[in-house]
């Protein structure tokens, strides 16, 4: 009986070591696919910013208005719902 539990207790161990190995061997799988995917994305970045000219992107005045106008009203509605925003 003794022999039978140890042996049993044995057989469990393995079949979870195996289990968490495979647990691993698909963690570090799904990392290196994360790993790939922002090396892709780092290269897209880059490129784009390539494409970019040295001064910055051009923007209307009507464009920069409208711009000033959210960041008042964000700041306006923000420091009304905490003093201590502004």
């Amino acid at each position: 009986s003794l022999k039978v539990s140890k042996a049993t207790t044995l057989q469990k161990t393995a079949e979870y070591i195996t289990m968490l190995q495979q647990e691993r061997a698909a963690k570090q799988e799904e990392a290196q696919q994360l790993r790939d995917q922002i090396e892709e994305l780092n290269a897209a970045i880059n490129l784009c910013q390539q494409q970019l000219p040295a001064t910055g992107v051009p923007i209307t005045h009507q464009r920069f208005n409208q711009m000033r106008d959210m960041f008042d009203d964000y700041v306006r509605t923000r420091t009304l719902h905490n003093w201590k925003f502004w």
